[in-house]
């Protein structure tokens, strides 16, 4: 059964890879012991940040987070959270910042961001047989999309988009990757390499339309009363990172193409 909410929409229902970073070559330059916790709020999204088969934390940010908060004099503490109700968490003090392939986009003035340290293609995804081919074909079916994302939003304000029959807002990217291969919906927008992890691994034989909704600016974000100079901090950090070669070590040992993902985030 999917767990789903609903939205309003005219007729339509709403519904590691572990890699010692460049310790292989290099030694790692020294580092402040850490003074102080960064409790990071994060909702699993693979490749980006999950448990493993071990029960420890990994992924895309969650070695960025360990790193930067490694240079910064911090010790990074992941707790997951209710990704629709994260203002809360973060409001009440329950964690400092979201850190969880977050898109900046729209949200500048939500929060107090550091970043963007990296860039995401928000594409749609289609079985391969589908007769959709391009964005104009969506008029019309049916989309999934993870609740309370950028996506959801875009096809729910038919943002650049045609008007689709049905928005299925999920909880879960796994609830989505089984509604495509069930066909209860013709396609799914999100993270490409979101989307791409949870398909590959779940035997759905799929493809990307071309384009994209959207290129994802992804960020940190705190609270607007948080601490400027932890801000500033890991904002030094994650910067000396993308020059480094560290970001990109990271991002390409999940598969991903470092030079799109990093094009532009050194000169933010």
């Amino acid at each position: 059964m999917l767990r789903r909410r609903f939205c309003v929409l005219a007729l339509c229902a709403c519904s590691s890879v572990a890699i010692s970073l460049l310790t292989g070559c290099q030694q790692r330059e020294s580092a402040p012991e850490p003074t102080e916790t960064l409790t990071i709020g994060y909702d699993e999204y693979r490749p980006f940040v999950f448990v493993d088969d071990n029960g420890n934390m990994a992924g895309i940010d969650v070695e960025i987070a360990q790193e930067a908060c490694r240079r910064a004099g911090l010790r990074a503490e992941f707790k997951q959270v209710d990704w629709e109700n994260r203002d809360q968490f973060l409001e009440s003090g329950q964690v400092d910042c979201l850190w969880s392939c977050y898109s900046m986009n729209d949200r500048e003035d939500s929060y107090a961001w550091v970043g963007p340290y990296l860039y995401s293609r928000q594409a749609v995804a289609v079985l391969n047989d589908s007769p959709i081919q391009s964005f104009a074909d969506l008029a019309g079916t049916r989309v999934a999309v993870k609740a309370s994302t950028k996506p959801e939003s875009i096809f729910l304000e038919r943002a650049g988009v045609p008007a689709v029959k049905n928005v299925y807002c999920l909880s879960d990217v796994s609830e989505m990757a089984a509604a495509l291969r069930n066909k209860f919906v013709d396609a799914l927008a999100g993270h490409a390499a979101t989307l791409a992890w949870y398909l590959q691994n779940t035997g759905v034989d799929y493809r990307f339309l071309d384009g994209e909704l959207l290129r994802a600016a992804l960020g940190v974000a705190f609270p607007q009363n948080s601490s400027t100079a932890v801000r500033s901090a890991l904002g030094d950090a994650l910067h000396q990172m993308s020059l480094d070669g560290t970001t990109a070590a990271i991002v390409q040992s999940y598969g991903l193409d470092s030079q799109k993902a990093l094009s532009g985030v050194e000169h933010e």
